[in-house]
């Protein structure tokens, strides 16, 4: 039986799935976890105070840099809560506050200033435990729960109360109890603290711990079925943050000339959320850019089928007016059925989602031929063939092709469509009860412009295209990529 088999055949790249930025949530979940859970080994087996650096600069650098970065997220989730109107942002938001006016207001400013060092030297506590259970309190908050305007305004009044609240009771206990909380030397010399010194510390600090860690947990179970960069890296971050708590019981960061294994450990909790901060900016952005291309290609879209389409449909129907005898009659309306094909090709390929499934798209097309040619289309796809959408037009154009060739040359009154994965790569074929044809004869007149047309695409993929067919019998046309 004559064919044509052109073209090589490369296997399919494959593509990673249920993942977001090609990487598992539980897999910088799980990295957290074993950095924060070494990190607390190294310090349980160094002597006391060996892990804290006498260095009021490089304190106040980092308290003002964690600041800075849980205003920045803290605004990029509003923005979000103003789309959504979610409950859970909107407090996500708020502890994120908290915990910056813990940072700035109560350590970096204060550690700056020798006169207020005293005053508000555990007034931080307070208010950043105040933040962690707003932020515990998100990520337990179902995500399809949503607050309007008055709930809203009612959830930020009572939060800054509470923060004034919180903030001038910490003061206060910060002067009564300065004098009680002495440190003593470490083995180099460096101020540490002992656990159970005072036991509403050392309480506070592991009960932070928890709040993060239940939070850590919920949005990681959250990050796996939403894909939220955003979220995944919130998760890991709140290891680390409940890590830093862990230490802050130990060598608790009270004294605010030094710098603690708690404190890296927080900042990288800071930087955690950073990232996840320019991966969703960098997301939006796309998103939008993606839109835009959407909105013109469905403009284009319109246009064409308003009017391209209209005016050669009204050239076909005016050219049954020619004389049958004429010689041009019938290469006048061949070329109006075929340019009206390519543009409705066209107008799918541009009202339609970039992102579509292949099997979605070739359905699409099947669905709308059959109903044209009054032909019998069955379809075996399986959805789980993935295609580039370069590749899926061309497959897209490929399947049209072959289904008109065999409805309106070949007769054919059942056409049968599959797509499925085939000795390590992709195969799609489209079979038909036409009359068949003489393949060398067409590819050798201008009439076979069409398979040539085939070969071209499957060769572009980049793949191979096999057709099989002879008079009498109906044709086959495979492509392999």
């Amino acid at each position: 039986m004559p064919d044509i088999h052109t073209g090589a055949y490369r296997p399919p790249v494959t593509t990673t799935g249920g993942r977001v930025g090609g990487q598992r949530p539980g897999v910088l979940f799980g990295s957290t976890v074993a950095v924060a859970f070494a990190l607390t080994v190294v310090v349980l087996l160094l002597p006391s105070g060996d892990g804290a650096v006498d260095s009021p600069l490089l304190r106040v650098a980092l308290e003002t840099a964690n600041t800075i970065v849980a205003l920045l997220v803290a605004f990029l989730v509003y923005g979000r809560f103003r789309r959504s109107g979610r409950a859970q942002e909107l407090l996500l938001v708020l502890g994120l506050c908290a915990v910056a006016v813990g940072n700035l207001a109560l350590t970096a400013l204060p550690s700056a200033s020798v006169e207020t060092a005293d005053l508000t030297r555990w007034a931080a506590l307070p208010v950043r435990l105040l933040g962690t259970l707003l932020i515990a309190t998100a990520a337990l908050t179902p995500w399809s729960v949503r607050w309007y305007r008055r709930e809203a305004r009612v959830a930020v009044l009572a939060t800054g109360g509470a923060l004034l609240v919180v903030g001038a009771l910490g003061a206060l206990w910060s002067r009564s109890r300065f004098d009680v909380m002495a440190p003593f030397p470490g083995s180099n010399g460096v101020a540490g603290y002992r656990p159970g010194d005072d036991w509403t510390v050392f309480g506070a600090q592991l009960l932070g711990a928890a709040l993060y860690g239940v939070a850590a947990l919920a949005l990681l179970r959250q990050a796996r079925t939403r894909h939220d960069e955003l979220i995944r890296w919130m998760a890991a971050g709140f290891v680390l943050a409940a890590a830093a708590r862990v230490h802050y019981s130990m060598f608790p960061s009270l004294y605010l000339d030094y710098v603690y294994t708690g404190d890296v450990l927080r900042l990288g909790f800071y930087v955690c959320l950073l990232v996840g901060a320019s991966r969703e900016i960098e997301s939006y952005w796309r998103l939008q850019s993606h839109a835009a291309v959407l909105a013109d290609r469905r403009r284009v879209a319109r246009e064409l089928h308003d009017g391209v389409i209209q005016e050669l449909a009204y050239i076909r129907s005016e050219s049954h007016a020619i004389p049958p005898a004429s010689a041009g009659r019938e290469g006048i309306m061949r070329a109006c059925d075929r340019a009206l094909d390519e543009a409705r090709a066209a107008v799918q390929a541009l009202g339609h989602d970039s992102d579509e499934a292949l099997g979605a798209t070739l359905r699409r097309a099947a669905e709308e031929l059959a109903a044209r040619y009054q032909t019998d289309v069955e379809l075996d796809l399986d959805d789980s063939v993935g295609a580039d959408p370069d590749q899926r037009h061309a497959l897209m154009r490929i399947t049209r092709e072959a289904v008109v060739n065999a409805s309106r040359h070949g007769k054919a009154t059942a056409v049968r469509i599959g797509l499925h994965q085939h000795d390590g790569g992709r195969r799609l074929t489209i079979e038909d009860d036409g009359k068949g044809f003489d393949v060398d004869q067409a590819t050798a007149s201008a009439a076979g412009y069409g398979l040539i047309s085939m070969r071209d695409r499957a060769r572009g993929l980049p793949g191979s295209f096999h057709i099989r067919a002879e008079p009498g019998v109906g044709s086959v046309v495979t492509v392999r990529w």
